[in-house]
């Protein structure tokens, strides 16, 4: 059983050029048994938010978007589900982290639907919310139950940085 809440708030005004979106989860990151312990590697927090700016000319549409994601520390090791697992550095934890992503699409009004997307992800390149070391990381491979791991650890994983990705969408 997961213990947690959500709520997501939207803005997007008739006839405006900008929308706006939040949204904040919380999940109790504890185990229900008897012994109440932390399940590790399990993010207390994460929000999202994002801003749209759509424009139009007499040929084009289009849309800029910028996103950023939030995720707090995630406890492993000790006092938690996770003993073995020493997280990053042995921290005992695997830190929060804060990225950015855009995109801009374009389509031609004579061709509707028809449009490129072009989209950078971790637009700063680093994870900003750690001055020392510019990546993120998230879990690694684990088997299904989650409850144990390869060779009794949960290795982490190191995200990208700075990538780019260009594609032609077609609305059939």
């Amino acid at each position: 059983r997961i213990l947690g809440a959500m709520g997501s708030l939207y803005y997007r005004p008739s006839g405006g050029k900008f929308s706006g979106q939040l949204n904040y989860t919380y999940i109790s990151p504890y185990s229900e048994d008897s012994t109440k312990i932390r399940i590790g590697d399990i993010a207390a927090h994460h929000i999202n938010f994002s801003t749209n700016y759509s424009f139009d000319s007499n040929k084009l549409l289009g849309n800029l978007n910028i996103r950023g994601n939030y995720v707090s520390d995630r406890p492993v090791g000790v006092n938690t589900t996770q003993t073995s697992n020493p997280g990053l550095n042995n921290s005992q934890k695997y830190p929060a982290y804060l990225v950015f992503n855009g995109s801009l699409s374009l389509g031609i009004k004579s061709f509707e639907n028809l449009r490129v997307q072009f989209t950078v992800n971790n637009l700063l390149n680093r994870n900003i919310l750690d001055s020392q070391n510019s990546t993120y990381y998230h879990p690694g491979p684990r088997q299904a139950n989650a409850t144990e791991s390869i060779n009794g650890n949960v290795p982490f994983v190191p995200q990208r940085g700075r990538h780019f990705i260009l594609k032609t969408v077609i609305q059939l």
